[in-house]
């Protein structure tokens, strides 16, 4: 697809998906939490964010799903534990009326994902992690250290940084990085969807789930291998072979802890795959959901 053809496709799905959903706010005791809704059908899709605590995200996905399945994509604010994003969570879907719903998280939002059935086993219907892990005894201690000393360093180190120092070139880093396998077109088009109300936001809050609430889920959690033995709800496992923000460790960790689930693994799509390949996720998801149906 050219470059315009790419943007007007993206655009024209966002337009729809805008169009058809509602945006509300639940205030829960940690903050506010702003929600996208719509779809129908008789289950619910519960769609977590990763570190950039954008809902936005999914909504390609959302919107492929929104004839078959209900959704809540919320977009929690600078929570910085586990504890403080189930809680959230669980409040955000109480307050839609949501008893059981099917959990779709990506990176930390599949962390979240993962906390919320092991919690709360009897309301989540079935998992679908993306570009994520877990803290399973099959990490190796230099995947915790990265997730607790390097992160809590950076940390501190961003804190002794202007605001506006820290964001510079941060577009050219997300193209270079994230966003490197696909089009220019959508490359341009995710760009300056992600950067855009950066601006208004402090490195305090745009790193709290990275920088302090990731190291500490690592830190203070750990699954053990059967913690989901008794869980027979399906688990779908969405990787990238070129995902250079989880190890390869990490992965492995995850797959031990859901040793049953359907894997689904890309040569290349980086850690961003809702983005970066969402017709596919959308397909994957609207295979995989159904058949619990």
């Amino acid at each position: 697809m050219n470059r315009g053809g790419a943007v007007e496709s993206l655009n024209r799905v966002h337009a729809r998906f805008m169009a058809g959903c509602e945006q509300s706010e639940v205030r829960t005791p940690h903050g506010v939490w702003k929600i996208y809704s719509g779809g129908k059908g008789n289950e619910t899709i519960l769609f977590l964010p990763g570190s950039l605590r954008k809902a936005e995200v999914w909504f390609p996905v959302a919107d492929a799903l929104s004839g078959q399945f209900r959704f809540v994509a919320p977009s929690p604010p600078p929570i910085e534990t586990m504890e403080e994003m189930v809680s959230g969570c669980l409040c955000v879907m109480d307050a839609h009326g949501v008893d059981k719903f099917h959990a779709v998280g990506h990176s930390f939002g599949g962390m979240a994902a993962q906390a919320l059935a092991h919690h709360m086993p009897n309301r989540v219907l079935s998992l679908s992690l993306f570009n994520t892990a877990a803290p399973t005894p099959l990490n190796s201690s230099g995947i915790h250290w990265a997730f607790t000393s390097g992160l809590t360093f950076l940390a501190r180190l961003s804190m002794q940084v202007p605001d506006k120092w820290a964001r510079w070139g941060y577009p050219r880093r997300l193209e270079r990085t994230h966003l490197r396998t696909v089009s220019d077109g959508e490359k341009s088009f995710w760009t300056q969807f992600l950067t855009e109300g950066n601006e208004r936001l402090s490195m305090e809050e745009i790193g709290a789930i990275t920088l302090r609430a990731v190291p500490r889920f690592f830190r203070d959690t750990s699954f053990r291998l059967g913690d989901f033995r008794n869980w027979h709800n399906r688990v779908l496992l969405v990787n990238a072979e070129d995902d250079a923000t989880i190890p390869r460790g990490a992965q492995r960790g995850l797959h031990a802890l859901h040793p049953h689930a359907k894997v689904k693994s890309f040569a290349t799509g980086g850690h961003l795959l809702p983005i970066t390949r969402w017709a596919q996720s959308g397909e994957l998801l609207s295979r995989f959901l159904p058949a619990l149906v």
